[in-house]
Parts: structure tokens; sequence; C-alpha cells
């Protein structure tokens, strides 16, 4: 596979054997917009899907030719990590989601490189209090700890303890410290580490002392055995017993942080035969104090600016001080430790607090940042809306980085608003596209890609919508929110923006490729547009040609009769030229001018001169009879025809070939006469159009019809 020579600043790609491209290679200028201009049917959307497959790293078998042999193929020669293209998988999957208007508006609207160099500055000043005290290893004990009671003791609104299970194996009068009498011979087991699974293991024995015999050794029970089993069954089980254990570890692993006189209450509280009321009082003092220690450092550990609102920040020194965790409010965890845990937590706290006033200004410029970020790109769409006449506007709504939306209003007589709840239903297919590709653009943009590929966004919309698109998506904007000087692959059919570009260059300022491709049985090729030689206006190329000797003069006659509809000659001599060469390209014997729709009148000998003078300004040698009877005629024109090499020009003489005895008749191809007649004349609705010379604008299967058409004519005439 060979791709064309680039420099450093060059992209080179080759395609193969996908859908209807043979084989292709075309290059892409880095950081700046590749137009690449091709007429339908020659494999746009395929060069499209073929770099987004390849580069994304699939495979392509969606792409595979119906007519050649060879699996497609893609190379590309430099690195390229990510890819975006504009088609309807971004419609469908990243916009317009019921009422909001796109997904992540944060990191779209607001997230940029500025946002992200504020907020590390912001956490810069922040960082101690985060870091040091979310990662000390006490306060992580302490938070892994009561997070854990806290799900086993829960309280009711009264702060009394519930009595859950949990609490209910607590509460019990009977257990592992409390053994009753009839039991007392298997204290050493039940006091043991393993008593959970010895207690677990014994219940489970029941199931098999069929016959008053031991099953372990097998020997006769005892007389007391039955009585002793409904006491062990009815008093212990592996659930209960393990929950007692996990509370005492939790006392074991809060320990340090306990007031000694209180730790060993609780567990009096647990191992000694305490009532029902002073255990679930003491309990619940236990978990009180506990969950207000979680709460307070989860606070001060979660304390930061995405929680700070622009609302709170006249209020942030009240938010920071009602962090401090008052000591005198503890009576359990008031232990040496847990103080000085405490009193840390407070001095850094109340080193925030006296800095708390440069916070706030810098929590008032962050957020201040992301309030002109929003009314910035707020005004940008909603300027476009308009500018490309779509009555709606967007609002985009922050409470902080995971909480923000962009939605849609309806403008009603330039006023009044109305939300709209299901954006796809309402807008019409031009509004969703317009406003698709805008948004598009905003997304690109955050996904730093290296390159963008749109597959002929524009060419459906009108002129005004057209530039609109055009203009917001590769002007020059402040905080680089554009396309502009970024890689981009436009593959279009739309000479209009081609001309804005390359000639008008607007918006790019210059920043931008253009290159004409061409699909020839399957051999992709593209040749490159350079401004003012290969676009001209349309009046000078007409003249151009008018005076160019080298050119047959039925080809001359038809772009003089252009010349003179373009520059709007309604002068007398003006009008009597056009009605001479309109004359003659229809092969009248001699030249007249219409008076109705259905009736023309032959031009007087004064009208012929001065029609003449004026046609002999550009064709000196001109004369209505000579050229009637060599050129326009049916053996001369299909001369013309195998002589010429120029498609455009090829389709001239055919057209011309056409008006001989009303030939059009005769042809049945409807696709012939509606190009020749409408789509081929596309130039003429421009000032400007592609230097048909250099470029084969004429599609193949065009040619090759009128090709086939003129050969028949040939055979016809020749018998």
């Amino acid at each position: 596979m060979v791709i064309p020579e680039t420099n450093l600043k060059e992209i080179g790609i080759c395609i193969k054997n996908c859908n209807n491209i043979e084989e292709g290679n075309m290059t892409i200028h880095e950081n700046m917009l590749n137009i690449k201009y091709a007429m339908n049917g020659t494999g746009k959307s395929t060069i499209s899907k073929a770099i987004k497959l390849y580069l994304e790293g699939n495979k392509l078998d969606d792409l595979v030719p119906f007519t050649q042999s060879g699996e497609p193929e893609v190379f590309i020669n430099k690195s390229l990590n990510k890819v975006l293209v504009f088609d309807e998988t971004f419609i469908n999957n990243v916009v317009f989601k019921e009422a909001e208007v796109i997904t992540n508006s944060f990191d779209i609207f607001i997230k940029t490189p500025n946002y992200d160099i504020r907020r590390q500055q912001l956490n810069e000043r922040l960082r101690e209090l985060k870091v040091d005290i979310g990662s000390h290893p006490d306060i992580v004990n302490i938070q892994k700890s009561s997070s854990e009671v806290s799900k086993k003791i829960l309280l009711n609104q009264d702060k009394s303890v519930k009595k859950n299970p949990f609490v209910k194996s607590l509460l019990k009068r009977d257990n592992l410290f409390n053994i009753p009498p009839k039991l007392h011979k298997y204290k050493n087991f039940m006091q043991e580490e393993y008593s959970v699974e010895w207690i677990d293991w014994k219940s489970k024995g029941y199931s098999y002392d069929n016959n008053n015999v031991c099953p372990f050794c097998t020997e006769k029970l005892d007389a007391g055995y039955t009585e002793e089993k409904t006491v062990f069954k009815s008093t212990y089980d592996k659930k209960s017993t393990k929950d007692l254990i996990d509370m005492l570890n939790y006392f074991i692993d809060l320990k340090e942080y306990i007031n000694d006189e209180k730790y060993y209450k609780l567990l009096d509280c647990i191992k000694k035969e305490t009532d029902e009321n002073t255990l679930s009082l003491e309990l619940g003092k236990f978990i009180q104090e506990l969950n207000f220690i979680r709460e307070k450092i989860s606070a001060v550990i979660e304390f930061d600016s995405y929680r700070i609102k622009n609302e709170e920040i006249s209020e942030l020194d009240k938010k920071v001080k009602k962090l401090s965790i008052d000591e005198s409010m503890l009576d359990i965890f008031n232990s040496t430790r847990s103080i000085s845990i405490l009193t840390l937590i407070n001095q850094k706290i109340e080193k925030i607090y006296n800095e708390v006033e440069e916070l706030k200004r810098e929590v008032g410029k962050l957020n201040g940042y992301i309030t002109a970020a929003i009314e910035q790109s707020k005004r940008d769409i909603n300027a476009f809306l308009e500018s490309a006449g779509i009555s709606y506007e967007v609002d985009i709504l922050v409470s902080d980085e995971n909480n923000a939306k962009t939605t849609l209003k309806y403008k009603s007589n330039g006023t009044d608003t109305f939300d709209v709840g299901n954006i796809k239903k309402h807008l019409s297919w031009g509004e969703k596209n317009a406003f698709s590709l805008v948004l598009f653009m905003y997304y690109s943009i955050q996904q730093n890609v290296d390159i963008v590929i749109l597959d002929d966004p524009i060419s459906s919309f009108d002129s005004n919508k057209k530039y609109s698109i055009i203009n917001r998506l590769f002007k020059n904007m402040p905080n680089n929110n554009s396309f502009y000087k970024k890689t981009v692959l436009m593959l279009t059919h739309d000479f209009e923006s081609v001309i804005d570009f390359i000639i008008n260059q607007k918006p790019t300022g210059g920043f931008v490729k253009a290159h004409y491709v061409k699909n020839t049985n399957g051999i992709l090729q593209e040749k490159p547009i350079e401004g003012n030689s290969d676009i001209k206006s349309m009046t000078l190329m007409l003249l151009e040609n008018i005076k160019n000797n080298q050119l047959n003069i039925v080809h001359r006659v038809v772009f003089l009769r252009k010349f003179i509809e373009h520059t709007n000659q309604n002068q007398e001599e003006g009008l009597l030229a056009y009605d001479i060469l309109s004359s003659l390209i229809h092969c009248k014997k001699y030249a007249d001018k219409k008076i109705s729709d259905k009736e023309c009148i032959r031009l007087t000998k004064e009208e012929l001169e001065l029609g003449n003078k004026f046609i002999q300004r550009f064709i000196d040698d001109f004369s209505y009879e000579e050229n009637l009877e060599n050129q326009y005629t049916k053996n001369s024109f299909i001369t013309q025809y195998e002589n010429e090499e120029n498609s455009y020009l090829k389709l001239q003489i055919f057209r011309g070939y056409l008006e001989i005895e009303d030939i059009r008749n005769i042809v049945k191809d409807d696709v012939i006469l509606k190009f020749v007649d409408d789509i081929y004349h596309i130039e003429n609705d421009y000032t400007y159009c592609l230097n048909f010379f250099k470029y084969d604008i004429v599609p193949n299967y065009i040619l090759a019809r009128i090709n086939g058409f003129m050969e028949n004519e040939k055979q016809k005439l020749s018998k």
C-alpha cells in the first residue's frame, strides 16, 4: 500500500477496497480545515467511515466492496489517538436526550484548561486540610469502625436504640459471659476464640443424637441430657453469639479513643447481667457520640470547593466554623488520644478559618469564572441560534461539577419563553442538524480529539444557515472555542463553502486547504484548489474563454451568450447579440428574436449589423452563415465530440447536438437530460466557479451515458 509523501505537518491516508473506492490517497494538513470537494457518489461517507473505523481499532467488515476482490484496508502514516465524526450516532447518543440539550454539560461548557488551572490553585490551598486529615491512621480507623457499628446499631427519632436483631442479641440475659447453671461445664469452650464455630458445631450435632446415644463417642447419654439440650438450644445460636463477639471487637477497636471508665462500663454492660433499659441507654449514648464524631470528621474531609456554591461564599466563615468539634460535648470519646486527634482537626480548621477571607476571594474567583463561562456559552449558542433563524435559546444550570444541565426554551414573540420537554420532537430536521453541529464543535473541543470529520455537514441548508454554521464553527474565537486552527476534514459537495473559504478566506483567515476529489472507476484522486488560479469569477472565466482562439467556435458562442446573461447586457446591441447567438445554438437557418412564447420574427438587416458588431468585439471573425454551415451540423458535432478531451466541453458539444433538428426528442435518458439542463448549470448560482479546464467536474456515469448516445448517433450517420 502506497501513501502520498508528506511533511511533518501533513497526514497521509491510503484507502483500499472500501465500498466504491478501489484505491485512493489523500493528504490532510494538520491544524487546518481540509475541504475535500467532491460530487455525490464519489465515496465521501466511505472515506469518513474508513478513517473512523481504522483509528478506533475496529474491523472494516462493513466496507467490503460488492464488485472487487480484496480486503478493505486503511493506512495512516501518523499516530492519531482520537477521532470524532459528526453523524447520526452523535445526534442519537450525545444530544437531545429528552429535556437535556447535551450530556456532560459541565465538562463541555466549563471544564476548560483555564478552569482546571483555577481549580488546582484552589485545591492547593485546601490540600492540607483534605489530605492530611483524611489519611490520618487514627481518623481512618475511627471512620471505618464507626461506619460498621452505625450500620448495626440504629437510632429511632427520639434517639433511643432500635431493637433490631443485632441489638436483641446484645440484650439477651444469657450469653457467653452469663452461662446458665446447667451449661457451666461448657464454659471453657464457649469463652474460647472459636466459640462461634463451636456453638454452631454443637447445635448441628443435636440432629444425630438418635436413640439417646452420643453421635461423637457412641456412649449412652445421661439422664439430664434432654433438659440440657433444651436449655442450650433456647439460649445459644451462631448469629447471636457472633453479634455479641462483633460488638466486643468494635469496643476493642475503639478502646484507645474511649474514656477508660466508660470503656469498662460498656464492657460490663455486655458481659455482666445488666437490665435491658440500662444497656439500651449506654448503647444509645455510645452510638450517638460515635455518629456525631463520624459525621463531623466526614464533613471536614469532604469540605472542598466543589460544594461551595455562589450563594455560600458570603457565609464561608460560618461554614468553616461549623466544622469545629466541641470536645466538651463528648462524654465517652474523650480519651487522651481522642482529644489529641480532635485538637489536631480543630487546629487545621482554625488555620483555614484564619485564611477564610483569602479563601472567599479564591472561591469567588472560581465561581465567578464558572458564571462567566456559563454566560459566554449561552450568549454564543443563542447568538448562533438567532443568526440561523432558530427560535430557541439554551439555559445552562450548574450546582457543581456533578450537577449541570443544559435545557432548551422556545422563544415566543421575542420575549416569552417556554421550556421544551422532548427536544427531538419539537425541533425540525434542519434546526436539529444545525444546532447539533455547534454542539458537536463544543463536544469535540472538550474531548481534545486529534482529527474532526464533517461529512457533508451543510449541503442541505439554505445560504443563510450555511454561513451562520460555517462562521461559528471556524471563526477565531476567544479561548480557542472553535475549530479554528484545529485539524478538521470536511467532505462536501457544496461549492459555496469552497468559495467562502478559499476566495473570501472567511472565517478561517487562510488556515484552510481545499482539494477536488474525483472517483474514476474506483480510483480516488485529489487535486489541490489554489484560490484565484483555480476558482475564477464566472464573468472573468467566460471572458477568457470567449477570446481564446484555441477553443472551437461552438464553445466560444456558448460562453459569449452566458457572458451576456451574467453581465446583464440590456442595451439593444447586447440583446440583439444574444438573439443571434441563441439562434445559432438552436441551428436556425436565420437569426430571429422571440416576440411571444409561441412566435419569433426574423431580425432585420440593421438589427443583424448591430448585434454582429457587439459579437465581433469578442469573436472578431464571427460569421453566422459560415458557422451554421460548417460547425453546426450533425457530422461536425460528432467529430468535435470525439476530438474533445475535456469532459465539460464535451457536454457543451452534446447540448449543441441536441438542438439540431430537435434531436432532444429522441433522447430517452431522463438522467442525462436532467443533468445537462439543471444540475450541470449549478455554477450559475455562484459568482465563482471551479476552473473546468483543470478539474474534471463531470460525473463518470453521465459522461459514459452520453458517450454511448453519441457513438450510436455516429453509427446512424455512417450508414
